[in-house]
């Protein structure tokens, strides 16, 4: 869940701009050929006991990596 823990840390320094250079970055993660398929897994296993602002933030780029398998 490192990528959970770093959405806990990044979130004060999140401005609105910034926003989707931080979703960007990460859907390049969660779209590597290597290991982004269990980093994609790691999330949806936990996602119920996440927070409702991650869920809001991840759960489109885990609909946009579902549908890319």
């Amino acid at each position: 869940m490192r990528i959970v823990q770093a959405l806990y840390w990044l979130r004060d320094t999140m401005p609105g701009d910034d926003v989707a250079e931080w979703r960007d970055r990460l859907s390049s993660l969660l779209a590597d050929p290597v290991h982004g398929e269990k980093l994609c897994a790691d999330l949806a296993d936990g996602f119920a006991t996440l927070p409702a602002w991650m869920q809001d933030f991840l759960r489109p780029l885990l609909s946009d990596q579902a549908s890319l398998s």
